[in-house]
This record gives structure tokens, C-alpha cells and sequence, in this order.
């Protein structure tokens, strides 16, 4: 449908579980400390889980963003961890938060993929994401948002291992 999907293989030599749980924990927290612009609500679950409203404030004259995104988890049996969330068939729980949502385009977040395991002096990581800002964004701003993404594993686990935040992109 025209939107980019960002993959993304990482095999991150030293990072520890401990670190890596900072993260695993509570990906939204991390997500909000890495980008001043994106703040988080945490709505009531659904159907058992976690559903979070992420709101992106965009730059002058451009809207801000609102996401309401829904968590999964899973494991696989060599161990594999994976967390992804999603926008998809969250119509009810967007129309539930209008009064939060106000006048903010909602985004739609097809899904944020991530999975883990570990290996002796790391964890390695995999990432697919396929996000649509929706509404009208300048074509500058949608290349500073996609190369951000395309870094968007390398910023994490800098942070995590560093905590070196990064430039806001606007």
C-alpha cells in the first residue's frame, strides 16, 4: 500500500540481558526517552493486553500524530523472544479515546516486530516495522523519519548500553 517496511538483523556483541530488559520491560518508556517529541498513555488492556497511545508532536503547520498500538508476546521453542504491537483492528479502542486522540491525525502502525535471543557475548536482535504516518507530510521530513528508522536498532542499544540519547529529528 505504499508504505515502507523497515528490517532489520542486528547481532549486538556485549549487550547484556540486563540491559536488554530495560527495553524488554517496557518498550514505549524507552521509545519516549529516546524522542522528546513522542509522549505515552497507557489505556486499559485489551482482551489482556497492553494497549498504549503514543502521541508524536510534529513540527509547525504539520499535525501531530496519535498511534494507538495493542502488545503481543510470544516465544519460540529454541528460545527466541519476540514482542511486536500493532494498530490493526483497534477502530473500537480509537473511537473508545476520541476525546484523547483530539485533533491528531492517527497513524497506523501495522506492526512493530521485534524479536530476540541470546548468544554467548550478546543478544541477537531482529526488527520489522511497516508504519504509516498518514495524512500529508513534507517529503523532507518523511526522509528524516525513515533514516532514523533505518538506525533505529543501532540508537537502541546505544542507548542501552551507553544511555546516549540522540538528536530529536525536527
Amino acid at each position: 500500500d505504499g508504505n515502507a517496511i523497515t528490517l532489520i538483523k542486528y547481532r549486538c556483541d556485549g549487550l547484556t540481558d540486563e540491559q536488554w530488559q530495560q527495553w524488554a520491560q517496557d518498550p514505549t518508556a524507552v521509545a519516549t526517552a529516546l524522542n522528546p517529541k513522542l509522549t505515552r498513555e497507557i489505556l486499559p488492556d485489551d482482551e489482556g493486553h497492553r494497549v498504549i497511545h503514543l502521541k508524536m508532536k510534529m513540527p509547525m503547520v504539520i499535525s501531530n500524530r496519535s498511534i494507538l498500538t495493542c502488545f503481543y508476546e510470544a516465544e519460540k521453542e529454541d528460545g527466541t523472544k519476540i514482542i511486536f504491537h500493532s494498530s490493526q483492528g483497534n477502530e473500537e479502542i480509537c473511537a473508545a479515546n476520541a476525546a484523547k486522540i483530539g485533533k491528531d491525525v492517527i497513524g497506523n502502525n501495522a506492526i512493530t516486530y521485534m524479536s530476540w535471543k541470546h548468544y554467548e557475548g550478546g543478544i541477537e536482535l531482529q526488527q520489522v516495522t511497516q508504519m504509516d504516518p498518514a495524512g500529508s507530510i513534507p517529503g523532507f521530513i518523511k526522509n528524516k523519519m525513515a533514516k532514523r528508522m533505518a538506525n533505529g536498532l543501532l540508537i537502541l542499544v546505544d542507548y542501552l548500553q551507553t544511555g546516549t540519547k540522540p538528536e530529536p529529528v525536527f
